[in-house]
């Protein structure tokens, strides 16, 4: 009778060890999604910025395309007034 209980009290302290190791093991994946979703923030952040350049970009190459069709038509005025 005292061996079972015995055998008892070993099973249930191993049953105890894996559960403490399934514990860290799943508490360690938990730290590992949430640097994963820091890591995929900080992507979708980036990008943001980059979008943002690139409309940024193209603002520019408009304003740029505007101001030369503006000198075109400065140079054009000034030839057909000589």
């Amino acid at each position: 009778m005292q061996q079972k209980q015995q055998q008892t009290e070993a099973a249930a302290a191993v049953a105890a060890k894996v559960a403490a190791a399934a514990a860290a093991v799943a508490a360690a994946a938990a730290a590992a999604m949430a640097a994963a979703a820091a890591v995929a923030a900080e992507v979708a952040a980036a990008m943001a910025a980059a979008a943002v350049a690139a409309e940024v970009a193209e603002a520019a190459a408009a304003a740029a395309a505007a101001a030369a069709a503006a000198a075109a038509a400065v140079v054009a005025a000034a030839a057909g007034t000589e």
